[in-house]
C-alpha cells in the first residue's frame, strides 16, 4: 500500500491499532465478552488467562491519534502503533472491575488462556517504523483501568441488557 501510493503520488499511512474498545465492537474481545456475564450473574465467573495483561486504548483516543497522525507530514509513508503504551491491565483486575461496576462477587474461575493468546500486549509507539509518539508528540491519553471498565460497562450495557432482561445502570451512579 505504502509502495502503491508513492507510485500515484498520494499520502498513505498504515496504522496498527492494538487493544482499541468501545461501543459496538461485538463479543469477541475481553472487555465486551465480561459485562454481558457479569450482566447474567455468572458463578463461577469464568476468567480466562487471567494473568495476561492488555494495555487498552479507547477508540475515542485511537481516532484522535488516527486525526493527529493525518495531519502529520512526516507520518506519510509509515506504519505506525496507534494504542496505549502506558498502562497494562491485568485480565483477571479488569473481570474483577467489571464484577464490581456489576455489583456481584461470584467465585472466580481461572482457566487457561486461549490457544495461540500472548501473555502481554503492549503496543510499543516509540519503536514503530513510523515513532508515533514523536510524530503526534504524545501517545493517546492513558486510562486507569478503572475508568476503561465503567466506560467498557456502560457500552456493553446499550445492547446487553435487552439480550438478558435486566434494567440499564450508568456506572458510576449519580
Amino acid at each position: 500500500m505504502i509502495h502503491t501510493a508513492r507510485a500515484r503520488g498520494l499520502h498513505a499511512i498504515i496504522g496498527r491499532f492494538h487493544n482499541v474498545y468501545g461501543p459496538r465492537m461485538g463479543v469477541d474481545h475481553v472487555i465486551p465478552e465480561l459485562s454481558p456475564r457479569a450482566l447474567r450473574r455468572e458463578d463461577p465467573f469464568r476468567v480466562y488467562g487471567a494473568d495476561q495483561r492488555r494495555a487498552f486504548c479507547r477508540v475515542s483516543d485511537a481516532v484522535e491519534a488516527m486525526r493527529l497522525l493525518i495531519g502529520a507530514q512526516m507520518a506519510w509513508g509509515q506504519i505506525v502503533n496507534i494504542g496505549n503504551d502506558t498502562e497494562e491491565t491485568r485480565v483477571e483486575d479488569l473481570a474483577r472491575l467489571v464484577l464490581k461496576l456489576a455489583h456481584i462477587a461470584p467465585v472466580l474461575e481461572r482457566l487457561l488462556a486461549p490457544a495461540g493468546s500472548v501473555a502481554r500486549r503492549c503496543p510499543d509507539l516509540g519503536r514503530s517504523i513510523g515513532n508515533t509518539k514523536a510524530i503526534i508528540s504524545h501517545g493517546p491519553p492513558a486510562h486507569s483501568a478503572e475508568r476503561a471498565g465503567s466506560r467498557a460497562w456502560n457500552g456493553a450495557l446499550e445492547g446487553a441488557t435487552a439480550r438478558v432482561g435486566v434494567k440499564s445502570a450508568r456506572w458510576p451512579p449519580n
